[in-house]
């Protein structure tokens, strides 16, 4: 299910059933012509983001060279035969695990709804402990050119939002 608003208070607009995005994060089942995207097949993408989120890389990442010259949907197809990516992060609690595999089931019914999902009510210290998932963000500081980047960006911003007087071409 995909909603969409335009920002102006309209209504949402529903295109359930269109299947489209990133290979690596549809469910399998989406390969059949007779299924229709849907809230489970949407379900599954989410515990594919929530495991791509945690371990910080993308889905599928040590299984690439398997799927070179196979097509775009090499993922999909591999989710298909019951693959899923790994989950290997120690920090993943038994809990999120759960979760996480719970949401990419193979059969659509096993997977809870987002209001499941909502009502588990991940604690945040699940996904942040003392450490960070990577020690390795915690350490990070941002170079002396991300620093210039990030300062002339922001001036960039505000010259751009600036709102100047329209020009009195009739003084002219």
């Amino acid at each position: 299910m995909i909603s969409s608003s335009d920002g102006d208070g309209g209504e949402d607009v529903d295109v359930e059933g269109i299947a489209g995005g990133t290979a690596a994060y549809m469910a399998p089942e989406l390969l059949s012509s007779s299924v229709i995207a849907n809230k489970k097949t949407d379900v599954y993408s989410f515990g594919i983001l929530m495991n791509e989120v945690l371990h910080e890389e993308e889905p599928y990442q040590q299984n690439l060279r398997q799927f070179v010259g196979k097509g775009p949907f090499a993922a999909v197809l591999f989710a298909k035969e019951g693959n899923r990516p790994q989950i290997r992060d120690k920090k993943v609690t038994p809990e999120l695990r759960w979760i996480i595999e719970r949401c990419w089931s193979h059969r659509p019914c096993d997977r809870p709804t987002f209001d499941k999902i909502a009502k588990l009510g991940v604690p945040v210290e699940v996904v942040s402990e003392s450490e960070p998932v990577y020690p390795t963000t915690k350490h990070w500081e941002p170079s002396k050119l991300e620093l210039e980047l990030d300062a002339k960006t922001e001036s960039n911003l505000l010259l751009h939002n600036l709102q100047l007087p329209a020009p009195d071409y009739k003084a002219v």
